[in-house]
């Protein structure tokens, strides 16, 4: 297996090269990892490694596991990749959520404020978000959605005037 730093012979950082879902059988470069959610055929799933670091910035990881922040951001960038990323990382969000629901649950079985403190909130279900101010990327697809709405509206008009 080759070890970290993961370059191909031109010196850039390999990316799909790098996972059993892109490999041909002719390729130079053997997959090291899988991108499914378990470990397939003898490669870890890099889903796996990722979420055992309970890392959300993927610093640690990509230290590890990759052997460059570098690399880590290279492959962050590539729009197939987020989507897997964005994935994981909400996965981690609910990990961490449930233990700490785990944490309160337990301080509220045992005695004093705290106690009730905790039960309170559980009891309110405190831990759902009440939703507040859109980010800049829902607004702004929100605003092409209208834009859309609004031009689909104006080419019918245009073709209702002229049918008259």
């Amino acid at each position: 297996m080759q070890q970290p730093p993961y370059k191909d012979k031109m010196g850039r950082w390999r990316t799909q090269s790098l996972f059993y879902e892109f490999y041909l059988k002719n390729e130079d470069y053997p997959p090291i990892f899988t991108l499914k959610e378990f470990d397939h055929e003898g490669l870890p799933s890099i889903r796996q490694l990722f979420l055992s670091f309970e890392d959300p910035t993927g610093y640690k990881f990509s230290k590890a596991i990759l052997g460059s922040y570098e690399h880590w951001k290279v492959l962050a960038a590539l729009d197939w990749f987020q989507a897997h990323l964005q994935d994981w990382l909400v996965e981690l969000e609910v990990k961490h959520q449930a233990e700490a629901l785990r944490k309160i649950k337990e301080i509220a079985d045992g005695e004093g404020n705290v106690s009730f403190q905790a039960a309170k909130f559980l009891a309110e279900q405190g831990w759902k978000s009440k939703r507040g101010r859109p980010s800049k990327a829902e607004i702004e697809q929100q605003v092409k959605v209208a834009a859309g709405v609004h031009a689909a509206v104006e080419d019918d008009l245009q073709r209702i005037r002229l049918v008259k």
